[in-house]
């Protein structure tokens, strides 16, 4: 154990273990501890390749996935050298472990082998020496008889050329000349009968002797014209009559040894987190070379300089020409298939093979059973169709393939073809969870069992998240006397959560009157999982609205959780379904559903659903429970996205806002006319503002004082999501490096964000994009490409030039645009030669950006240097002019100049009175604060902005940046590097915080409700 721990306490970086990636010489990385392996290469059960492919590389994913023993983390112990400095560390790969019951062991079917699949090179020596032997004596035998002048007339007749070397003589006495004889023809007989034999037993030594490698080696020596055409063909049965193809195809593309590229060509989303990628290879007619039951290598480079190799078992074969078909399951934190997933079209892959240990052929067996599920299906799928598409293969092979729905099966128009056109060989059984038409579901499905409730006695509920509604389930369930748990990693939200629950659990009691008659409960804050859920008999998932965020939770829980413990997510966003990604138990699985609360003391509602395999058993016991502690507990009759009343409630305030909108009434009288008829205590225009319709995407550029030393600032950049009527935030993407602009995309379910860089003065700003829940992050346009600082950002949805995302570069003195993947790229406007960017001229840094698609307009703010009273804002035409570059355009117009600083700019374009609004960052009085002008009397002004009234809408702001309007309630909303998020009244000017800390705040994007 000491030499363990010493072990440990060395560090390496992931450049270091790459080192060690020689035949001779393997380091990986398993779960963010490095091991040196390189003794253990001959012991490995798989075969020392396996741990070569890997060598070098973060192996944890490959790891986990083919699965270990107890035996194998004891092996691992002693091969521990240190572990990785902790800025390296990655996630977990969260995996869920079975456990395997004791069974009467039978004889075991052994497939052998590389080096079991015939005679070792000294057997063969022994046994074509035995063949030589023999065959010596028998023509000596025949030598010494009386007709033995006959045979060497045969022989002569046979090997007339050894008769100018070994002349025969008639004598019955010649014995060592029938010897010689002998022996030159035992050479010659016994290399063919070896070579015949050997092929007859297919008894390979390397993969370069399949017939793909084989047959390409010789026509490399023999040349393209007098290759031989290959004779054996057969005919497939899943191609149309008559079709044929080569059974030794002539050009295998694979290398045993080389990593080669191959590109890819076509990406389909088959299945949720499931992609069909094909790749390309060399020529149309070019086969993988792939012997069936081998499977290939897969190796990429991340951004960050690591390699990681993973294997997978291709769905295509050598009949499919030019190209190679992978079906890939994507798993948070897995990095390969995370790069396979974002890998882009035309992007490549390197792959090496073949590999593997099973070699199959036609005579490998009479009767092949196999279980598959999910993408384990690939493999199987393999031998399936090399069995079913030979007609000289009788082999029959048993399915049963399990999944979670009938939309998930994998494969299926294919597996069907095969069993109706082969019945005689291959048979099919699907069994699904949770069939989606039962009535016409024909398969097998889960077992039902009566469900026995949890013992509770004094075992406690964990609530997972100490954020505010966290704290409010935790706190209502102690008032009703029950004993709960609470984790939550960061120790200010714990010690938040304790004190509120403290300081008003008896306020609960009261407001919601428990019937239970229990004392109150105990509580406790845990910062990991497995202390807070050791005995929980009910889990409340409470963690932010992150699918993935909650796909890991659940995969956790099912492994940390006691067996009989009820898991519990209180999402208003995702079905509990869609959580259940990494429980592979369905046992577990039954005791997962959805309780919603809503936000006691004031509301107490709590609506339950099921995941669609919940033991029906669970919501009454549920509903007792929690109706004791004075909750009104509703349950739905089946999966609903938005439950109940968050569907109900969604149309009331739909029709709300549209009586608003249209100005048939105003909120009071809304409100009145709701507490009459339906003797509410909470209105529903009330209750819209507690409950907020939008929500608001800030940029924090890092620079505040939540940056724990001026080292982090470089990435301590974030994304935060905003609640506008609440003023509840939290962070949704992290580590990035100073974002300034920022905006959303609705219909693609997007948003897109510019980062500065750590170095003004270098290329390494980038562009950005994600999911609006912060997942599925991708990069547009890299750090080192054509922009240095890129700043504020707009997203312009028009459907005449497709979607496009306009930012500004500031030290690039320019103006861009681009696609939502990054493509068509171009500069609109340069300020200066792109040969003295980054440029140190302040009066050409083009900040703010702003988009009239109708107009075909473009808006754009030059700072000017700090506070000096020198800013400008521009406008010209969405597109060049003819014959005319970027540098030179001649449709500039100079609308504003000798303003204090401005910033960032925004349009409304939706009445008569369109404005333009922009934020200055500049001096008091004109300076720190919102500004609009009437676009009409711009376009009527002669001169610079002569004529134009500028409105300050309102002021003394600290440093104010981005602005995004909210016209339909007449309000802007601007951020500041001061830390503060205001609202702004349009029509008064009255400015409120939504909420201020100790940010430093850039962009913002709202997204409308």
């Amino acid at each position: 154990m000491d030499t363990i721990n010493s072990m440990t306490s060395i560090t390496f970086t992931p450049l270091d273990v790459q080192k060690h990636n020689k035949p001779n010489d393997v380091w990986l990385i398993l779960h963010n501890k490095v091991y040196d392996v390189t003794a253990y290469l001959q012991d490995h059960p798989g075969g020392d390749i396996i741990l070569k492919e890997v060598a070098g590389t973060d192996a944890t994913e490959a790891f986990e996935e083919v699965g270990h023993s107890a035996e194998a983390n004891d092996e691992l112990d002693k091969l521990l050298i240190g572990h990785l400095a902790e800025e390296h560390h990655v996630d977990a790969v969260e995996v869920f472990r079975p456990v395997f019951a004791k069974v009467a062991q039978q004889a075991a079917i052994v497939v052998p082998s590389k080096k079991g699949l015939g005679p070792s090179r000294r057997q063969k020596l022994l046994l074509r020496g035995a063949l030589g032997l023999g065959l010596a004596t028998g023509v000596m035998l025949y030598t010494n008889n009386a007709n033995s002048s006959q045979l060497r007339q045969h022989i002569m007749s046979v090997l007339p050329r050894f008769s100018r070397v070994l002349p025969l003589s008639s004598s019955p006495s010649s014995f060592w000349t029938g010897f010689g004889i002998a022996s030159v023809a035992e050479v010659a007989l016994s290399v063919a009968v070896a070579v015949w034999a050997w092929s007859k037993l297919d008894v390979q030594e390397d993969f370069t002797h399949y017939a793909a490698r084989r047959e390409a080696r010789a026509s490399a020596a023999i040349g393209p014209d007098t290759r031989k055409p290959a004779t054996t063909r057969m005919t497939l049965v899943t191609r149309a009559k008559n079709t044929t193809v080569s059974a030794n195809p002539s050009t295998g593309v694979l290398s045993p040894k080389d990593w080669r590229p191959f590109k890819l060509v076509r990406k389909t989303l088959v299945s949720p987190n499931v992609y069909r990628l094909v790749f390309t290879l060399p020529r149309p007619d070019a086969v993988l070379g792939l012997p069936i039951g081998q499977h290939v290598a897969l190796r990429a480079t991340l951004a960050s300089g690591e390699t990681v190799s993973r294997s997978y078992t291709p769905v295509s074969n050598d009949n499919d020409r030019g190209r190679i078909e992978l079906l890939i399951k994507v798993y948070q934190g897995g990095r390969m298939t995370q790069h396979l997933a974002a890998l882009p079209v035309g992007g490549t892959i390197d792959m090496r093979g073949p590999k593997g240990a099973m070699r199959y052929s036609p005579t490998y067996a009479r009767r092949i059973g196999m279980i598959a599920g999910g993408t384990g299906i690939t493999p199987m799928f393999q031998l399936i169709r090399a069995v079913c598409e030979d007609e000289t293969d009788d082999t029959s092979i048993s399915l049963i393939y399990a999944n979670n729905t009938e939309d998930d099966i994998l494969l299926r128009q294919e597996l069907d073809g095969f069993a109706l056109q082969c019945p005689h060989k291959f048979r099919v059984y699907y069994v699904v969870t949770r069939p989606l038409r039962p009535d016409t579901w024909t398969g097998g499905t889960k077992n039902k069992m009566t469900w026995t409730p949890p013992t509770i006695r004094s075992r406690p509920v964990c609530v997972l998240g100490a954020g505010v509604l966290g704290r409010r389930i935790a706190c209502s369930l102690v008032a009703g006397g029950y004993n709960v748990t609470i984790r939550d990693p960061f120790p200010e939200a714990r010690t938040a959560a304790i004190d509120f629950i403290r300081d008003n659990h008896e306020q609960f009691a009261t407001a919601m009157k428990p019937t239970t008659g229990l004392p109150p409960g105990t509580y406790q804050a845990f910062p990991d999982m497995e202390a807070a859920v050791r005995d929980a008999w009910l889990v409340i998932e409470a963690v932010p609205e992150k699918i993935e965020l909650k796909i890991e939770t659940f995969g956790e829980l099912a492994t940390k959780a006691p067996p009989d413990c009820i898991l519990g997510s209180n999402s208003s966003s995702y079905r509990s379904a869609q959580m259940l990604e990494d429980v592979a138990d369905p046992e577990r699985r039954k005791l997962a559903c959805n309780i919603h609360f809503t936000m006691p003391p004031s509301i107490r509602t709590v609506e339950l659903m099921t995941c669609g395999e919940t033991d029906p058993a669970v919501f009454p016991f549920l509903t007792q429970i929690l109706s004791g502690c004075g909750f009104l507990v509703a349950t739905a009759r089946k999966e609903s996205t938005g439950f109940i009343f968050n569907r109900l409630w969604a149309a009331v305030k739909r029709e709300i806002l549209n009586i608003l909108a249209e100005d048939v009434s105003d909120a009071a009288q809304i409100d009145a006319l709701w507490r009459h008829m339906f003797a509410a205590e909470v209105a529903p225009c009330q209750l819209m503002d507690r409950i907020g319709l939008d929500t608001l995407y800030v940029l924090d550029v890092g620079l505040g004082n939540n940056a724990a030393s001026l080292a982090d600032v470089p990435t301590n950049g974030k994304i935060v999501r905003v609640d506008p009527a609440t003023g509840h935030r939290k962070p949704i993407v992290t580590g990035l490096s100073a974002p300034d602009g920022i905006d959303v995309s609705p219909s693609l379910g997007r948003m897109f964000w510019t980062n500065m860089g750590a170095n003004v003065s270098a290329r390494d700003g980038s562009v950005m994009s994600a999911a609006l829940d912060g997942s599925d992050v991708r990069t547009l346009i890299p750090a080192g490409g054509p922009v240095v600082t890129p700043k504020q950002a707009v997203f312009i949805e028009d459907s005449s030039n497709g979607p496009r995302l306009y930012f500004c570069d500031r030290e690039g003195a320019s103006v861009h645009r681009c696609d939502a993947d990054g493509g068509r790229h171009e500069v609109l406007v340069r300020r200066v030669p792109a040969a003295e960017t980054p440029t140190k001229d302040q009066t050409q840094w083009c900040v703010g950006v702003a988009v009239d698609p109708q107009a075909g307009k473009l808006y754009w703010t030059q700072k000017g240097p700090s506070k000096a009273g020198r800013g400008r804002i521009f406008r010209a035409g969405l597109d060049l002019p003819d014959n005319e570059t970027a540098a030179d355009r001649s449709d500039i117009e100079l609308l504003f100049d000798n303003l204090p600083e401005p910033i960032d700019l925004e349009l409304d374009l939706t009445g008569e009175s369109r404005w333009l609004y922009w934020t200055d960052r500049g001096e008091h009085p004109r300076g720190s604060s919102l500004n609009r002008v009437r676009l009409d009397e711009l376009d009527k002004s002669s001169g610079v902005g002569v004529g134009a009234k500028v409105d300050i809408v309102a002021r003394h702001f600290h440093e104010p940046i981005g602005l995004k309007l909210d016209v339909k309630h007449h309000r802007a909303f601007v951020t500041d590097l001061g830390g503060t998020i205001y609202s702004v009244d349009l029509r008064t000017g009255a400015k409120s915080a939504v909420f201020s800390d100790d940010g430093c705040y850039t962009g913002i994007a709202l997204l409308r409700g």
